[in-house]
């Protein structure tokens, strides 16, 4: 290897960041599917619902159960999920039946008024979107099916996948490629330009991903665009697009079976291994996604770890054990049961759950029998499968007792940070690897010219 290309590799290894990949959790396998479903839903529970209208069914799986079927009286090929319930309708006809998720109980079927184009989750229920023949009409229904509340739309929508909605928020798109924002309770709309066509909506915390079939995204909220993204490949009807807390957004392409992340400005591009024939949003951050051979559902996690803050440890009066408080926090809210102290003394490790008080946890460890230096962690965990471990302080230790302070505890990172700084080791070890073998190459390549001379 030339020496000045070993520099430009170096440069490069020095300047890469690392990549936000998909992680893959676990795998559901030998589904009894016997037909394609045309959408898919899973709950908070974990039970994966299917459209099913070549069965005329909907199917609800249950990993230690089975699959069961519910028969409706028209053929459901769309379904959405808000509040416990689960809304089953064809775009373009006056059915809809909305079923109780926990008890697999239709709670209403009816039909009509007019043709259902679209329905979409918002708070306490569903936005339906109607076409009558004078109007257009959205209502607000309750997960028992009650109107709740209902407005006219004066402006040419689209048909089929006309809307997307999240919190009191409404989007819909228009014939002339625009947004409308209609706000649940309030009369009245606001109409956005996004500066393309959209083809697909995803949206969450009230805002909404409008995606073009060139590739290009947008991120709009109340206030307008606020992110644009070149997602550098073609979209196609029926690609399923999911939108993620934080501003996230997820893709799956049946027709080029890719998986894309995007995350502030990074899009992150994988192939599925068995394609995707459906995926659905579990919670905020997993993605269940129902591969081509029908069979394997592999469970994606986008959940961002915890962050720790604000960790301090201290010896109690009479040193026989160690005082510990953190601020723990987890930005997809779905901390585990509670983080954990731990202290350990060469292979002794003695741990206790955290308290909470406030916003603080607090534990208090004894110090074990022993001597030398006792390290003291504090370890969080979700329920996306991420851990962090932050080291508080150490302390010199004897006879189960505090003798003094150790080495000062490290500066606190947050679970993304000590990923990151992780990751930064790693590339420093392969900078230094590389530096020495840069230094070898020249040293051998001056040898051989000495011996030339």
């Amino acid at each position: 290897m030339r020496p000045q290309v070993l520099v430009v590799l170096l440069l490069v290894l020095a300047a890469a960041a690392p990549a936000e990949a998909v992680r893959y959790v676990r795998s559901l396998e030998n589904i009894p599917l016997e037909s394609q479903p045309s959408d898919m839903v899973v709950t908070d529970s974990g039970a994966v619902w299917f459209a099913l209208p070549g069965q005329s069914s909907i199917g609800v799986y249950l990993p230690d159960v089975g699959l069961r079927y519910l028969r409706l009286g028209f053929r459901a090929t769309n379904l959405a999920l808000s509040a416990g319930t689960i809304a089953a309708y064809s775009p373009g006809s006056p059915g809809l039946a909305i079923i109780d998720a926990s008890s697999a109980q239709i709670v209403l079927e009816t039909s009509g008024p007019g043709m259902i184009d679209d329905v979409t989750p918002v708070d306490a229920g569903f936005a339906l979107i109607r076409k009558l023949p004078t109007t257009t009409l959205l209502q607000h229904v309750s997960p028992s099916g009650g109107v709740l509340w209902e407005t006219n739309i004066p402006v040419e929508l689209e048909r089929y996948g006309v809307a997307a909605g999240s919190g009191r928020y409404v989007w819909l798109r228009t014939k002339a490629s625009h947004l409308l924002m209609v706000e649940i309770g309030r009369e009245g709309y606001k109409e956005f330009k996004p500066g393309l066509e959209p083809l697909l909506l995803a949206s969450a915390g009230g805002k909404v991903w409008a995606i073009s079939r060139e590739g290009e995204a947008a991120l709009v909220s109340v206030r307008g665009v606020e992110r644009r993204v070149d997602l550098k490949t073609r979209i196609y009807l029926g690609d399923e697009a999911l939108a993620l807390e934080a501003d996230r957004l997820v893709l799956l392409s049946p027709v080029t079976e890719l998986i894309i992340h995007v995350s502030g400005s990074e899009v992150v591009r994988e192939t599925l291994y068995d394609g995707v024939a459906q995926a659905a949003l579990r919670g905020g951050s997993e993605v269940y996604i129902l591969g081509k051979s029908l069979k394997n559902i592999l469970v994606a996690s986008f959940s961002r770890p915890p962050t720790i803050s604000d960790a301090s440890a201290s010896p109690a009066e009479d040193g026989a054990s160690i005082r510990l408080r953190a601020r723990v926090s987890d930005p997809d809210n779905d901390l585990a049961e509670g983080p954990t102290a731990l202290a350990m003394l060469g292979t002794t490790v003695v741990t206790a759950a955290m308290s909470k008080s406030g916003d603080i946890y607090y534990a208090e460890l004894r110090v074990p029998e022993g001597e030398g230096t006792l390290r003291v962690v504090v370890e969080a965990s979700d329920a996306g499968g991420n851990r962090v471990r932050v080291d508080v302080g150490a302390f010199e230790v004897s006879g189960g007792r505090v003798k003094s302070s150790g080495t000062p505890p490290p500066q606190t990172v947050s679970g993304q940070e000590f990923q990151s700084l992780i990751m930064l080791s790693v590339e420093m070890s392969l900078f230094v690897v590389l530096i020495a073998a840069a230094g070898l190459v020249i040293m051998s390549r001056s040898r051989r010219r000495r011996r030339k001379r």
